[in-house]
């Protein structure tokens, strides 16, 4: 994974495209071919134009993952009172500056949803605008992220092979007592971690900075965390050291998971007896599985959003902190971390910024 940043002033149109221009060495570094090149720069620099001529400044992060580069642009603006206008062509709110100069055509949103394979953008009214965009920088990519959260440790082998029986989708491979995790074939169910006696799966370190002050950001965290500190310490005290450690504010995974329970409760009474059944997204392992092994199940998913995305968008353009509670949750957050905007750190990396406090 390679991931670059880059500041926006806005206003200052004499050095404006140099994000744009920074983010195009690095595709040209890694060979990315001219048509795809073409629409990310396109993407890029319409988003950093809309900085420069509507907001106080930003930032443009990108992040190239396998077979697929994502860009996001966020900024201290007005932000947008009508986002189905704004994406209109031709549609614009430039200034006379920005006009005299060239810009504010009305054709930056629209541009960039047209050169990507996926586009959102989130808008508060006197807070700001982030813009996200996908592109596949193949032919055939898929937008799901190939990464995987675990991982095997070969030194502790011992050959009873249980790993091999436990693995739903035949992803460990065991050759001369060193087993391998093939990550297009994992969903991060952890069975072989289950299965494994001598403890020779686990999960990846994850990257998390834990540099970054607390005040920084917003978290969210399983409530099951409250309660992995032994009898000796409470839910209380931990309440109590996160809120010591300074978040801004703290909320628990289940807020987004109950709701979506009860949605498709309601979804699965209320369906056609030949639309079920209606599978829940509620576990990323569980779609990975599908994925991999069920495709035609697919289609039974039913269209709401997992917990985890939901509530990263439900931060919108605030940045948040989020322990995930498995592998699967773990995976599917790194495929949009970004540094300062959303951190995903393990709750042994938690534990560690709250042990001063407990």
């Amino acid at each position: 994974m390679i991931t670059a940043s880059h500041g926006i002033e806005g206003g200052d149109f004499a050095r404006a495209g140099g994000a744009s221009r920074s983010l195009k060495e690095l595709l040209r570094r890694i060979g990315v071919e001219a048509e795809v090149m073409r629409r990310a720069m396109i993407a890029a620099y319409e988003a950093e134009m809309n900085v420069v001529v509507h907001a106080s400044r930003g930032t443009l992060w990108a992040r190239v993952n396998g077979d697929r580069l994502d860009l996001e642009v966020v900024d201290e603006g007005p932000g947008i009172p009508d986002i189905e206008r704004a994406l209109q062509r031709g549609y614009s709110t430039a200034g006379p500056e920005a006009r005299a100069l060239g810009f504010g055509a009305g054709m930056g949103l629209p541009s960039i949803r047209k050169c990507s394979d996926h586009f959102r953008i989130d808008s508060q009214v006197g807070r700001g605008t982030r813009v996200r965009s996908t592109i596949l920088l193949r032919p055939g990519a898929v937008a799901e992220s190939s990464g995987v959260s675990v991982q095997a440790l070969p030194e502790r082998c011992r050959g009873c092979l249980a790993c091999l029986k436990a693995c739903p989708t035949g992803a460990v491979r065991v050759r001369n007592l060193r087993p391998e995790v093939l990550a297009p074939l994992c969903v991060d169910c952890t069975d072989c971690i289950a299965a494994c006696p001598s403890g020779a799966f686990g999960l990846r370190d994850l990257g998390g900075d834990t540099s970054a002050p607390a005040s920084a950001f917003a978290l969210v965290v399983p409530l099951a965390f409250l309660t992995g500190f032994g009898p000796s310490v409470s839910p209380s005290a931990v309440l109590g050291a996160l809120a010591a450690a300074g978040f801004r504010s703290v909320r628990f995974t289940e807020e987004w998971e109950s709701p979506l329970r009860r949605a498709i409760r309601e979804a699965a009474s209320q369906a056609d007896v030949n639309a079920l059944p209606l599978i829940s997204p509620l576990c990323p392992a569980v779609i990975n599985l599908l994925r991999v092994g069920f495709p035609s199940l697919l289609g039974r998913v039913a269209r709401f959003c997992s917990p985890v995305e939901a509530l990263r968008d439900a931060y919108g353009l605030e940045a948040v902190t989020v322990v995930p509670a498995c592998p699967s949750q773990q995976s599917l957050l790194e495929a949009d971390s970004l540094p300062g905007r959303l951190r995903v750190l393990s709750p042994e990396q938690l534990r560690v910024l709250l042990h001063p406090h407990l």
